[in-house]
C-alpha cells in the first residue's frame, strides 16, 4: 500500500483495533462487510476469551502497529468495547517506536 499511496501528497494512517477474543475475530470476519481477517489471525485468536483474548489480541495490534509505522507516519487507535485501557497500552506501545 505504500507505493500506491505515495504520490498521493497526504499522510495515510493505517486504523488499529485489537480483537478481544477468537469469537469476536470470527465475527468480524464473518458478518461485518469489508473486514477480513485472516485465517492465520483466525487461528491464533481461536478459544481465547478474557484476559488470554485481550494479550493475544494487544500482541497482534503491537505487531501490526510497528508494521505500519515503518511504512507510514502514523496509526490511528480503535478502542474494542470500550476496553479503553487496551487503547492507552498500545498508544503508549505506538509512541515508544
Amino acid at each position: 500500500m505504500a507505493k500506491r499511496t505515495q504520490d498521493f501528497g497526504v499522510p495515510i494512517f493505517t486504523g488499529v483495533s485489537p480483537l478481544l477474543s477468537g469469537r469476536q475475530a470470527d465475527f468480524l470476519h464473518n458478518e461485518v462487510p469489508g473486514i477480513v481477517v485472516p485465517e492465520q489471525v483466525r487461528i491464533h485468536m481461536a478459544g481465547s476469551e478474557g484476559d488470554e483474548g485481550r494479550a493475544r489480541g494487544l500482541a497482534l495490534a503491537r505487531e501490526i502497529s510497528r508494521a505500519a509505522l515503518e511504512r507510514f507516519p502514523g496509526v490511528y487507535l480503535i478502542t474494542p468495547f470500550l476496553k479503553y485501557s487496551t487503547t492507552v497500552e498500545l498508544a503508549a506501545f505506538a509512541r515508544s517506536l
